[in-house]
């Protein structure tokens, strides 16, 4: 790119999907008004550098499958998928700066990312699409923050066992993340996911402030279930092989550093 990206400043949307790029200038981090990057298919791209400090930007990275260096942690909830970068290291990593920094403040994320084989720190697993955990006993005034759940996901050999949504984009699947008894109008987390070769893993830590007491089950177990979607005519879909669920606790950062 030979023109100054920084100087672009009213800039809200860039599209720069299907180049041959290795990265992208060093002066992205000045566009204050972008709120929309799509690297989509740029399979040369190996990093990316500092972005703008704008809490609604979301970078689409599907199919950058030789993208390894992501900026600071704490931005990796903006992107649709990530890329190459080890699953392990990337969980550690995400897990350790949420509990060290933020346990109280945050919402949610949900990632995509490469993967064939279910974490052993998820303690609670399942095979198939449905997996429980129980809400700890002493929530209220627990170091408890919340659950990670997880899925792996496959492609589907069997398209027409895969409910169609027309509301997705063509060539796109989702996978649906439901749990009963999440505070109202929180009781799901949907992720559109677009083409995957290889098994990949569906990653969603959600805060324990969704959960409220008169929301509670009676046995203060509360289940998780992953359904998969896929657009109109799209016959590469997804099914769930196997998910797992761990409830999250301040002073798991020391065991996650153990690692």
């Amino acid at each position: 790119m030979t023109i100054c990206l920084g100087s672009l400043s009213t800039l809200q949307c860039l599209e720069l999907g299907g180049n041959n790029f290795v990265t992208l200038p060093a002066s992205l981090h000045l566009l204050s008004n972008l709120v929309y990057i799509n690297v989509e298919n740029c399979k040369r791209l190996e990093q990316l550098p500092d972005l703008p400090l704008n809490d609604e930007l979301y970078v689409e990275t599907s199919n950058c499958t030789s993208l390894k260096v992501f900026p600071d942690p704490s931005d990796l909830c903006r992107f649709s998928t990530v890329g190459n970068l080890d699953s392990s290291y990337f969980l550690n990593s995400m897990l350790k700066r949420l509990l060290e920094e933020a346990p109280s403040s945050f919402d949610h994320f949900c990632y995509v990312l490469p993967g064939s084989e279910m974490f052993e720190w998820f303690s609670n697993q399942s095979l198939g699409d449905m997996v429980t955990e129980k809400i700890p006993p002493d929530s209220s005034n627990s170091k408890w923050i919340g659950f990670a759940v997880c899925a792996l996901i496959a492609a589907h050999d069997n398209p027409s066992a895969v409910p169609e949504s027309r509301y997705l984009d063509p060539g796109v699947s989702s996978i649906t993340l439901t749990s009963r008894f999440l505070s109202p109008f929180h009781g799901f987390r949907h992720h559109a996911v677009k083409q995957i070769g290889s098994d990949h893993l569906f990653l969603c830590v959600i805060s324990a402030r969704y959960w409220t007491p008169e929301n509670y089950p009676d046995d203060n177990l509360v289940k998780f279930d992953f359904h998969t979607q896929r657009a109109v005519g799209n016959n590469r879909c997804l099914k769930i092989k196997k998910c797992g669920v761990r409830a999250l606790y301040e002073n798991d950062v020391e065991e996650l550093i153990g690692k």
